[in-house]
């Protein structure tokens, strides 16, 4: 009730304020904006459907309840007197549309094959919300996900007579994908598993590692040497409460508690984490870009904060109350998706972004530390996870991502080495039939957007290759 009240009295008092997110939580705005881009397709054109959905696949509690899930069938490569396969977009953690089904890699490759195409939101994200608000989320999942994109899909190989299902995902869907094909092998005979964190770890402390070593490839160590000096530099301020700290990185107001510094930083280095994670997507989103104002500037310390600054014209309000009022709160709104996301977080997977590895540009202080994100949990929530345990059962039930040869088969695994998540996918083919595939340009999730003759060349390469192995397994 408190963080409500906080929330509440912020809307009203910093109307012109940009919260301070941790980056997971930037995340999942990111794939919400990503999506909503998506949108070009008219409704008419692949309209709206809605399945009903048990609201529990597992156990006894709830039974006979169900729910309305969101989902789009595009018909246009179709012929129901000539039935092909069935190919599926799974819904990411964010808004779906029915751009998915026309907007996406998954369209080119089934114009090849006449399939039809189906794109299935994910529970509790867009308008496929099991419940009235947020409050309740222990039915989110990803068990009870993969759950209800089988029974649609089983509904929709009946009604369309369709032969082989293949199914697709990018980042924590992509890891979805890989575990539906293991675990629904009659269901799927392939499955195409985008940027896949299919490690859950809790101190994701390599994320960070990862961001130095792309930005020493594309700009070298002048950038990353400018990062680590203008780093020490707010980590005195910080330490010595420094006046200056406002003004310089146009903050809404002074951090008071450790936790609103620990805020500040994690919301600065996501700064340089989304750019990154999502090299050359967009804009002017690229290293080459980021480190060119970074390290053109009078110091280390204003060439750091006239990048942060660039990224957004309201003042940033770093205080831990204001993050947590966010997350904490439980009204339905389809085009939010922090508070669900951070469950997911909290209670299967962690992935939580730490300073705690010297190898990265933002270790001065060591101010963004485990036992931050857990707290993040606790408040959120209102009560404690264990966070090392939930993570340790999730990879016990998905494998993590040192796969024996006799795990599933028919799994393309593809990933950006620029990007720090593909340090939580495989590191090499599982087998014969489920291989890894690597580009060396781009960032997260770059191989499943619709291809353009203005792609890198190893982007077109890995969409070739995987275009062969779907060849394969719809034959099969």
């Amino acid at each position: 009730k408190m963080y409500a009240l906080v929330f509440a009295l912020l809307a009203c008092s910093l109307v012109d304020a940009r919260v301070a997110v941790p980056h997971f939580v930037k995340h999942a705005q990111h794939v919400q904006e990503r999506l909503s881009s998506l949108k070009a397709v008219e409704e008419t054109t692949v309209p709206t459907q809605w399945f009903t959905q048990r609201l529990n696949h597992f156990g006894r509690d709830h039974q006979g309840k169900t729910w309305k899930q969101r989902f789009w069938v595009n018909t246009e490569f179709y012929n129901p007197d000539l039935p092909g396969p069935l190919f599926v977009q799974f819904g990411e953690e964010g808004e779906a549309s029915a751009s998915m089904t026309t907007s996406m890699a998954m369209s080119s490759y089934g114009s090849k094959h006449g399939a039809l195409l189906v794109a299935i939101e994910h529970r509790f994200y867009g308008a496929s919300q099991p419940t009235g608000d947020y409050s309740d989320l222990s039915l989110l999942s990803v068990d009870q996900g993969l759950a209800d994109f089988a029974v649609v899909i089983e509904a929709l190989a009946e009604k369309y007579k369709t032969t082989n299902t293949v199914v697709f995902g990018c980042s924590y869907i992509g890891s979805g994908a890989a575990w539906f094909r293991a675990k629904y092998p009659q269901v799927a005979v392939g499955a195409v598993a985008s940027s896949p964190p299919v490690l859950a770890v809790a101190d994701f402390f390599k994320y960070m590692d990862q961001v130095e070593l792309s930005i020493k490839e594309q700009f070298g160590e002048i950038c990353d040497d400018t990062i680590r000096a203008a780093m020490a530099e707010v980590d005195t301020m910080l330490k010595t409460n420094d006046p200056a700290l406002v003004k310089t990185f146009n903050l809404c107001a002074a951090p008071q508690s450790y936790k609103d510094k620990a805020n500040f930083v994690s919301d600065l280095m996501g700064s340089v984490m989304g750019v990154v994670q999502y090299d050359f997507e967009y804009g002017n989103n690229n290293v080459p870009y980021m480190c060119g104002i970074i390290t053109n500037n009078t110091s280390p310390l204003q060439g750091l904060a006239a990048f942060f600054v660039s990224q957004s014209p309201e003042c940033t309000d770093v205080s831990y109350a204001s993050m947590i009022a966010q997350i904490a709160n439980t009204t339905y709104d389809h085009t939010q998706a922090a508070r669900q996301w951070t469950y997911q977080t909290c209670s299967e997977f962690g992935y939580f972004q730490t300073t705690t590895s010297p190898n990265q540009p933002f270790a001065a202080g060591d101010w963004v530390t485990l036992e931050f994100y857990n707290e993040i949990c606790t408040d959120a929530f209102g009560g404690p996870f264990d966070v090392a345990a939930n993570v340790a059962e999730t990879n016990v039930r998905f494998g993590g991502n040192e796969l024996p040869p006799y795990y599933a088969t028919n799994i393309a695994y593809d990933n950006s080495i620029v990007d720090p998540w593909h340090t939580l996918s495989v590191q090499h083919s599982v087998n014969e039939k489920s291989p890894l595939f690597l580009y060396d340009v781009k960032g997260h999730c770059s191989a499943v957007s619709a291809p353009s003759d203005n792609d890198p060349v190893t982007i077109k390469l890995v969409r070739a290759q995987i275009s062969k192995l779907i060849d394969s397994w719809v034959t099969e």
